[in-house]
């Protein structure tokens, strides 16, 4: 017995860390051409080491889009990394597409000639309503349910959204601070409403796929594409979610699938491992290079939805819901305290952007002299500091 419980202590599994000495440098594409006349992006960027966790973005390259009759479209890159067709146009079912990509460096990278699948996008509904998800977390579930049954050549499907919210903050005021020139503090009116509201957005980052001969009459059964939790503070005003739908190959479908398995991949030890995943990309000066990312042509039909959080949660007041930064009203002295940790005076303060106006404290005589004025951190005032205050084109109240 003493044996077996010596063994026991220690024949535990020490940590594992991972090397990555044998790091490769692998252009990544992520390419997608479709039938909507729009203009079409494509992205390029390397792997990176794991305990380096930054994007690397390929720079400076040559993209175009070739079709089988030697139509050329050529890609602008707009910010490091997004390349941009320089005309909108989209793929047609008469012609096949290739991709073409030159480096900075001077690799050529090209892809096998893809064309449109046959079949159609199949017509769908969005439509949001309150759940529970798996955790037991109570919030808001956004489903996307077919309108029709889709064809026998109408069967894999790729989805992906676009989230927008508005954003108001908490600690909006119409007053601002300005410094004299003698360096004392006082207040006037703000010219605009700038900052009061704003709108942020984010793509997704998952891989939704639905494979629709899998269900009775190819038509796929209604499911969530997006559930956000109740506190989550995306929801806090009004949201809406852009949801794109993609009728793609037998062979992208495989590509994202078996990448869609490795991503969810619960432990190194499982059985399927992370690795390479092959696409229809390659380099054309040396076949054993590796390129990570598949050139999709697809049909593609997009629809919006839109819900408030009213709709479905009780109004309470801005500052007791969930919010981009955590916020409280702070009432500093005019000048500088060090027996109350103030090391600035509140012009320094106000200065150097710290702090923001939010309401004047008045005291039965009037005005506090010694502490004016109730102010903020500035991203708790004004969203501007950190989002768009431009109104999307497609926004509904």
């Amino acid at each position: 017995m003493f044996w077996v419980i010596l063994v026991l202590c220690f024949s535990c599994v020490e940590p594992y860390e991972i090397e990555t000495d044998t790091f490769e440098d692998f252009l990544v594409v992520e390419a997608l051409l479709t039938d909507a006349v729009t203009f079409q992006e494509i992205k390029l960027s390397r792997t990176f080491p794991l305990e380096d966790g930054t994007l690397n973005t390929e720079r400076n390259a040559s993209v175009s889009i070739i079709d089988d009759m030697g139509l050329e479209y050529k890609f602008n890159e707009i910010v490091p990394g997004k390349y941009v067709s320089e005309v909108e146009f989209g793929a047609t079912s008469d012609r096949k597409y290739s991709l073409s990509i030159i480096t900075s460096s001077g690799r050529k990278y090209s892809s096998i000639q893809e064309e449109l699948v046959q079949g159609d996008v199949i017509d769908f509904n969005l439509y949001s309503q309150s759940a529970v998800n798996s955790e037991g977390e109570e919030g808001v579930a956004i489903y996307y349910e077919n309108t029709e049954p889709g064809s026998e050549d109408s069967k894999y499907f790729r989805f992906e959204y676009v989230e927008t919210f508005k954003i108001v903050p908490p600690y909006w005021s119409t007053d601002y601070f300005v410094i004299n020139p003698n360096g004392s503090v006082s207040t006037d009116i703000k010219e605009n409403e700038d900052g009061k509201v704003c709108f942020g957005s984010e793509e997704s980052n998952e891989i939704i796929l639905r494979n629709a001969s899998e269900y009775a009459l190819n038509n796929i059964e209604p499911f969530v594409i997006k559930f956000n939790e109740q506190i989550n503070r995306k929801i806090q005003n009004r949201y809406s979610l852009l949801v794109k739908q993609y009728l793609i190959s037998r062979e992208a479908y495989t590509f994202y699938e078996t990448l869609k398995s490795f991503s969810e991949s619960g432990s190194v030890l499982s059985e399927t491992q992370p690795g390479t995943v092959i696409g229809n990309l390659y380099a054309v000066d040396n076949p054993d290079e590796t390129v990570i990312g598949y050139f999709e042509v697809a049909k593609t039909l997009e629809k919006r939805v839109f819900f408030s959080y009213s709709d479905f949660y009780e109004e309470t007041q801005l500052f007791l819901r969930p919010y981009y930064y955590t916020c409280g009203v702070m009432l500093p002295f005019r000048n500088a305290n060090p027996n109350v940790s103030q090391d600035l005076s509140l012009a320094q303060m106000v200065e150097a952007g710290q702090v923001i106006f939010y309401a004047e404290n008045y005291l039965g005589f009037g005005l506090d002299p010694y502490q004016p004025y109730y102010v903020v951190a500035p991203e708790c005032g004004d969203c501007s500091v950190f989002s768009d205050i431009t109104v999307p084109d497609f926004w509904e109240e």
